[in-house]
């Protein structure tokens, strides 16, 4: 079987459902170690859902505005497989002991998946949220807390690492519908 694929359908603009610029203000945080792959499942339409492993949650983090933002940059290799890059770009804008804990444990090297939610969600609200880092996960690339910019918050890129690039885009997380998937989400995929 090959990997190797062609295109498969007519990629039309939809003038119901413009493109729209952005994230919504929540974003969760799932320590990768957390999810349980077997029982996480992709529906024929290629949608994921997310389970964690039972007594794990995600972790909002809350935003304002269009501040946070995320990226997918598509890396064309001559000498191997071409891969993706996910990123995810926040702030923290509460500093207290608590967050700078959250800030200790990436610097050491915590491996998330993020999952936000488009502005743009389309037809139906299906492909509002999209998983960063599903594969790999993302790490931190680069932080800093500067008390003259930013309002003193700390902004963050977490980023898949150069060396376990992600293997396609961002899937989708649809779990049956928007409301079902946006409960979820809501919740921080608290597993029971």
């Amino acid at each position: 079987m090959s990997c190797i694929t062609k295109i498969a359908s007519d990629i039309l603009f939809d003038c119901s459902n413009p493109p729209a610029t952005g994230i919504e203000t929540r974003v969760v945080l799932i320590n990768r170690e957390d999810i349980d792959r077997v029982a996480s499942t992709v529906d024929v339409n290629g949608n994921q859902d997310i389970v964690l492993a039972t007594g794990t949650t995600g972790y909002i983090l809350e935003g304002v505005k269009q501040i946070n933002s995320y990226n997918a940059t598509v890396n064309v290799a001559d000498d191997q497989l071409n891969k993706v890059t996910h990123a995810f770009i926040g702030r923290i804008y509460n500093i207290t002991k608590e967050t700078r804990a959250f800030v200790n444990s990436l610097i050491n090297g915590a491996n998330l998946v993020a999952v936000v939610e488009k502005k743009a969600k389309g037809v139906d609200d299906v492909c509002a949220y999209q998983i960063l880092g599903w594969d790999t996960g993302l790490t931190l690339t680069e932080g800093a807390e500067n008390s003259a910019e930013n309002d003193g918050a700390f902004v963050f890129t977490l980023a898949s690492s150069p060396l376990a690039l992600e293997p396609r885009m961002p899937l989708t997380y649809l779990d049956t519908d928007y409301a079902t998937s946006k409960v979820k989400f809501d919740n921080a995929f608290t597993a029971i």
